[in-house]
């Protein structure tokens, strides 16, 4: 019954959104970092799709654009972008490339990114502010920020310990190098529920969340209005939740 529901929406949107949609269909070349990021994307060859190639895969079908994909480190990826080599990035907030050369066109947004607390079990405590982890050793994420917590790490009020990618970080944790790590919500849940090595482990209290969208290369600033409005259309008739909802 859910698969037929799910089905029928999807075709009336698009019946709704092909007749609506003036832009002519083309071949876009869509960026996704090479190491793992589930549920939001997974390496390339992975039989898995994750969030960013379904919510596209429906974008493809009430657009009719046709959507490539290209895996490579973050840095040799923001640099096709800036050339025009990458047309659209997945899961980004126009503050994260303020001070980039091409900081790009930006979707409406689709969804939320957050990051919480993650803790060995046995060691879980309420997390409202930076004091609340005063003196404690928390993993991040290399160059990332973290908004409220910044002055405390600058201080020494915490310890940053940081790693390359979100799967180092989990894997710390696990083995007990860290008693805490700052990590995205959506992949901590996934990691944690389908994967025993981290059975130990449990989602802690929320320390931020921020709008994520499409970023667009200005060279195809004439696909974002179909874009977008395809994008609203698969809000209001919940099928971007319900998308999510496959992964929680």
């Amino acid at each position: 019954m859910y698969r037929k529901t799910f089905c029928l929406v999807i075709s009336m949107v698009s019946i709704v959104v092909s007749a609506l949609s003036p832009t002519q269909a083309e071949t876009l070349n869509v960026g996704l970092y090479d190491t793992e990021f589930p549920p939001l994307h997974f390496k390339e060859g992975d039989q898995r799709t994750g969030l960013a190639k379904d919510i596209l895969s429906h974008l493809s079908k009430l657009t009719g654009h046709h959507f490539v994909y290209t895996y490579l480190p973050a840095l040799r990826l923001e640099a096709k972008f800036q050339k025009g080599e990458i047309d659209i990035e997945t899961f980004v907030n126009p503050i994260w490339y303020e001070k980039s050369e091409v900081p790009g066109l930006y979707s409406v947004p689709y969804g939320k990114s957050s990051d919480v607390v993650v803790f060995r079990k046995d060691k879980r405590f309420p997390v409202a502010k930076a004091s609340d982890l005063k003196g404690k050793r928390v993993g991040m994420i290399r160059g990332y920020s973290y908004p409220g917590f910044m002055e405390a790490i600058a201080k020494g009020d915490i310890v940053r310990e940081d790693s390359g990618t979100e799967m180092q970080l989990l894997e710390k944790l696990a083995k007990g190098r860290y008693d805490q790590i700052f990590i995205q919500k959506e992949m901590a849940q996934y990691v944690i529920k389908r994967n025993s090595t981290y059975q130990d482990l449990e989602v802690g209290d929320e320390i931020s969340s921020i709008d994520v969208m499409l970023r667009i290369h200005p060279s195809k600033d004439y696909i974002l209005s179909d874009i977008n409005h395809a994008l609203k259309t698969m809000i209001n008739a919940g099928v971007i939740e319900e998308i999510y909802n496959q992964y929680r």
